[in-house]
């Protein structure tokens, strides 16, 4: 499977999610193959094959790369090897939690992703559909209790043992609204976000979505407090080394958990920004502070 969005993404090409003659799980973009300014190509988003249905040109991703760079297949093959979805949130985890039971997700969520959504997304500088196949994210629209929000699973042992969900009206007074304890597995404060990709080292932020712009490695505390249950899940983890990064506000918080940590954790350090979140922080700065860490960037 490959990350069409990514490539389309990286190499400027234009596309459309919706509109005219785009049907769910395709995008439209316009045809290498014929004279075509209109979006008259179709993608699939699941198996990356093309079809046109105004030269009728049909075919797999390596065609599509090896046409639009006129490259040779071989050359196509290897550029679009890049783009193969290397990793998938929950199925390639390897949790030291074991979890016998998981929640069902609310029935009107789902994974047909409305504009709103992935302008959501998009304004938070994330790939939409990268980041909804890797978090595993879903769409809740008008219905239920969660109207237009991205619905975010928590897993723990790989499975979801509860959610959160983020408002994607920017002028939102709830940003952030989880799922009730009593509905939970195991309740939001009592466990970690992405705590099932970490291995020997972690940086500890406060949100969601701190950890997505970190990345492997990190996990959220859903708020600036911790608990005693989250203290102690990081025990179990048998971590060498911790960094905890919270928001610039939050620095009291951040020494007095760093102390908690150092009785368990051979090496804690602290990480003060000078503005803002981890969220705020730019691809480039991402990269330098993983490899200053010693942590994987991906």
């Amino acid at each position: 499977m490959y990350n069409v969005i990514e490539y389309l993404d990286e190499k400027g090409i234009d596309y459309r999610s919706s509109g005219k003659n785009i049907g769910q799980g395709w995008i439209g973009v316009p045809c290498p193959f014929c004279e075509d300014t209109s979006n008259h190509m179709g993608i699939n988003l699941e198996s990356a094959n093309f079809n046109c249905w105004r030269c009728g040109e049909s075919g797999s991703f390596s065609k599509f790369v090896a046409v639009t760079e006129q490259k040779s297949f071989k050359e196509a093959r290897r550029i679009s090897d890049n783009y193969k979805n290397y990793y998938k949130f929950p199925e390639e985890t390897k949790s030291k939690f074991q979890i016998d039971s998981e929640i069902r997700l609310p029935p009107y969520a789902n994974k047909s992703f409305h504009k709103k959504h992935l302008d959501y997304l998009k304004r938070r500088r994330y790939n939409p559909f990268k980041t909804i196949e890797r978090y595993d994210l879903y769409c809740c629209t008008n219905l239920g209790d969660y109207p237009w929000r991205v619905l975010i699973p928590v897993y723990l042992g790989g499975k979801i043992v509860t959610f959160t969900t983020a408002d994607v009206n920017p002028n939102s007074k709830m940003k952030y609204k989880h799922c009730p304890n009593n509905q939970s597995v195991i309740p939001i404060k009592s466990t970690l976000y992405n705590v099932d990709n970490v291995e020997e080292q972690a940086i500890i932020v406060e949100g969601v979505l701190d950890s997505w712009r970190i990345g492997k490695g990190s996990v959220a505390l859903f708020g600036t407090k911790y608990t005693p249950e989250q203290i102690n899940m990081i025990r179990n983890l048998n971590l060498k080394k911790v960094f905890v990064m919270l928001d610039e506000d939050a620095t009291t918080i951040s020494e007095r958990l760093c102390n908690e940590l150092s009785a368990f954790v051979p090496h804690v350090e602290q990480i003060q920004l000078e503005s803002g979140d981890p969220d705020n922080l730019s691809k480039e700065e991402v990269i330098k502070l993983k490899r200053n860490l010693g942590l994987r960037r991906k």
